[in-house]
């Protein structure tokens, strides 16, 4: 029987995804008159060429495919067949034809393609439409595979291998593949449940590319010297739906006041060992990376700079690591096997793919200090209703040009993984891209067209914040036994002159820290006034929280001033308390406020919300100065008390702008002024009192 949702396929795929995957990937040679598999190595006078470029087409016949119970909601051809052409992911493959002495000796490895469409699949017990798409061409011998990497993620069709034919130009460097398809054993029996209809035959595989000759093995890496020991994963590219950098990212549309987004990453393994990429069918599925989209904004409000986080998203889990060459050159996981990143070699996954909410879970089940998924198999959600829920999804609000006039916005992506971060390598798995929106309807995100538009790899996004202004500082602290905090901040001079008021601004970034922060303290000096003070956090949504199906609470943290102590922001603690909304990892929030004094170095003390040794940890970062005055009564900056100075001793007695320390000419030198400072001020001002 076909049974309903997500079930049935996550049993589909718990029975034949690991087996199908790896034939995918067993990189051996079709041969036009053998179907040995190949284990010597290239000989002396072979050469062999990939495909950086190219299309696969596959024709499939309504009439045979309907008679099967499957259909396709797109119209069909003049010649009763139905088209699905995808653009192949050049290096994301390892697809090689191999020639000796000028002759086609066979194909061997994996294509891959980019695209989605979808069929509707009937049975007894029903109908089910599904996604299908990114399929993966493999040859065994001559027999070639299609397999789904959407939705069914097992082997769908077969290559008949008496139809297969090559045709190579070498004046043109084209290679073009043909071949007839049938319905897979696996299709037939765990989908159509009709094991009988194996075999026959439904339409034509077509395979076109331009070539390039393809040296194996890799060649030395260089970079090899500089790696650190064990698996390292980082994103060596953020993109959209295609192959190249170029593609732009995907918008699942609006819904109330919100726009969601995703955008493609391609992950490199840096390391000096393979990295974990396990699934369903395996011994440990839960091995195997997550994916963190994150949109941030820079932008100039009132006169000083601040950088925010505006949406995050559900994380797309890993499967089936592809051996690629976008960081450097590859050393294929046991000629190219799904369950391990090999050394130096990246995996890519589409803009769409990773907006894919049935490969989806929550950011709650996940130990990002260990990078342990917590819960397997891991819950999705996929309310049709919101098409926003669950993907990086921003106010319309925050995005809109109209609205943020001068702003530059930011893609984040990151790796979380098991053995990344044990081997201590989880300090670099995030990258950043610049990214702009478009005006009107559903507010499209695409790439920065320019050079700061590159990925930069190995950094976090509030790294970015130090491109608009040299003068923001960046400080790292480590929590022993955990995770990692990133400081951004900056102090801006409101005046323009030296005599304030300052605005202080942090940006405390939670990289990887399981334990969370639930305070945020800075000192605060005896006489200091501060004003317009600010917090700015990320919603948490889809239900993402420490019950399923309950958002992590998103109320803001008041601050709390303290004269002569410090300011400071506390948590509140939710109902139940699990649900806080502590500074988890792969988020950041703002700490901000104006205050009469200047800057000194001090210490921004972080409260960590689980319990454990230590309960905090500081960073060193500028603080509120204990104020002073060199000339009191001279608040213009003169060098003398006179006319110049009254109507801003006027604003600050009545509070229309922040009191300054020269202006507490009379005791005590602190709080609001009174008719006390107003007798001295007036005294001070008919004698023209200079400055010593």
């Amino acid at each position: 029987m076909l049974r309903d949702g997500r079930s049935f396929y996550k049993d589909v795929e718990m029975k034949v995804f690991g087996w199908t995957k790896r034939l995918a990937f067993l990189g051996v040679v079709l041969s036009a008159t053998s179907v040995g598999v190949r284990a010597e190595g290239p000989a002396a006078n072979e050469k062999r060429y990939g495909l950086t470029t190219g299309t696969a087409l596959l024709e499939l016949n309504a009439g045979a495919m309907g008679a099967l119970g499957v259909t396709f909601p797109v119209e069909t051809r003049a010649d009763g067949n139905v088209g699905m052409q995808f653009n192949v992911n050049g290096a994301a493959s390892s697809f090689q034809l191999a020639r000796v002495d000028g002759a086609s000796a066979g194909l061997y490895g994996v294509l891959a393609t980019e695209g989605t469409g979808k069929w509707t699949i009937s049975t007894d017990a029903g109908r089910q439409t599904v996604n299908v798409g990114d399929f993966l061409i493999g040859f065994a011998g001559r027999h070639g595979h299609v397999s789904d990497a959407q939705d069914l993620h097992l082997e769908v069709l077969s290559v008949s291998p008496e139809s297969v034919t090559v045709d190579f130009d070498g004046a043109f460097g084209t290679i073009t593949v043909r071949g007839e398809l049938v319905v897979s054993e696996q299709f037939a029996a765990n989908v159509l449940n009709q094991s009988g209809m194996a075999g026959r035959f439904v339409g034509h595989l077509t395979i076109q590319g331009m070539s390039r000759e393809a040296m194996e093995p890799s060649e030395p890496d260089s970079e090899a010297g500089l790696r650190a020991p064990g698996p390292d994963v980082t994103v060596g590219e953020l993109r959209g739906n295609g192959d190249s950098p170029g593609t732009q990212p995907s918008n699942w549309g609006t819904n109330g006041g919100y726009v969601a987004y995703s955008f493609g990453t391609t992950s490199c393994n840096v390391g000096t060992n393979p990295l974990w990429w396990y699934t369903f069918g395996a011994a440990n599925p839960s091995w195997h990376p997550v994916i963190n989209q994150g949109l941030y904004r820079y932008k100039v409000v009132d006169g000083s700079g601040r950088f925010e986080m505006l949406g995050q998203a559900w994380l797309k889990h890993g499967f089936c690591a592809l051996q690629g060459t976008v960081c450097s050159a590859c050393s294929p996981y046991c000629g190219g096997c799904c369950d391990n990143l090999g050394v130096g070699c990246s995996d890519p996954y589409t803009a769409s793919r990773n907006g894919d909410r049935t490969g989806m879970g929550p950011k709650s089940q996940i130990n990002a200090a260990t990078g342990q998924i917590l819960v397997w198999p891991y819950p999705t959600s996929n309310p049709p209703s919101n098409s926003t829920l669950g993907r990086c999804r921003v106010l319309i609000s925050d995005i809109d040009p109209a609205q943020n006039a001068g702003a530059a916005y930011y893609a984040e992506g990151m790796y979380v993984s098991q053995d990344d971060a044990g081997a201590g390598n989880d300090n670099n798995n995030a990258s950043y891209r610049r990214c702009q929106f478009g005006a009107s309807g559903s507010y499209p995100m695409t790439w920065f067209s320019t050079l700061a538009g590159q990925t930069v790899r190995q950094q976090a996004a509030i790294n970015a914040w130090k491109v608009h202004d040299p003068a923001v500082q960046i400080v790292h602290v480590d929590v022993i036994n955990d995770g990692r905090f990133t400081i951004g901040y900056r102090v801006t001079d409101l005046s323009g002159v030296g005599n304030g008021p300052w605005h202080y601004e942090y940006a405390v970034f939670n990289m990887n820290s399981d334990r969370s922060a639930s305070s945020i303290s800075i000192p605060l000096p005896a006489g200091s006034v501060v004003t317009n003070t600010g917090f700015h956090d990320v919603e948490y949504h889809n239900g993402d929280g420490a019950t399923i199906g309950i958002n992590f609470d998103g109320s803001d943290w008041p601050a709390t001033v303290t004269p002569g102590t410090s300011i400071s922001w506390n948590m509140p603690v939710a109902s139940p308390a699990a649900n806080s909304n502590a500074l988890r990892w792969g988020t950041l929030y703002n700490y901000r406020f104006d205050a009469d004094s200047p800057p000194v170095e001090g210490l921004m003390t972080i409260g960590l919300y689980k319990a454990g040794t230590p309960t905090s940890v500081v960073a060193d970062v500028l603080v509120p100065s204990v104020p002073t005055c060199d000339c009191p009564g001279d608040l213009d900056n003169s060098g003398v008390v006179d006319g110049g100075d009254v109507a801003l001793f006027t604003q600050m007695y009545i509070g229309s702008i922040s009191t300054s320390a020269c202006a507490q000419v009379e005791k005590p030198e602190s709080g609001p002024l009174d008719s006390a400072d107003v007798d001295m001020f007036v005294s001070l001002l008919l004698n023209v009192t200079p400055c010593n």
